[in-house]
């Protein structure tokens, strides 16, 4: 694990895991497709091609094989990677239905 994981703040422990993910800016219609770095019961980091700023809301697909989830969710942290033209972007889901999260719950438990 990398110092940056080792030392965050987060409320729940993330899974490394590469699941497709579209995302879709609320203000205007900008969107992209990615897969997950990492994600938790409570969001996600991703890779984007695009600066996406801090408090942006999105609109999430989130692709868990036999399920679509489709939460929305806020920016907290974007950041340019080291020798690259693209940004890490840390994402915190901000509404997930109860039967959706349950689902990311379990599917996050049975791949621990």
């Amino acid at each position: 694990m990398d110092n940056n994981l080792s030392q965050d703040k987060r409320r729940a422990n993330r899974l490394r895991m590469h699941l497709p993910v579209t995302y879709k800016v609320m203000s205007n219609t900008s969107f992209g497709k990615t897969v997950t770095k990492d994600i938790s019961k409570s969001g996600l980091r991703i890779v984007s091609d695009a600066f996406i700023p801090p408090l942006t809301e999105l609109a999430l697909q989130i692709n868990l094989f036999s399920k679509i989830l489709n939460p929305t969710a806020k920016v907290v942290w974007s950041q340019r990677l080291p020798y690259s033209d693209r940004y890490q972007v840390g994402i915190k889901f901000e509404q997930i239905n109860s039967p959706e999260s349950r689902y990311l719950e379990d599917y996050l438990l049975l791949h621990q």
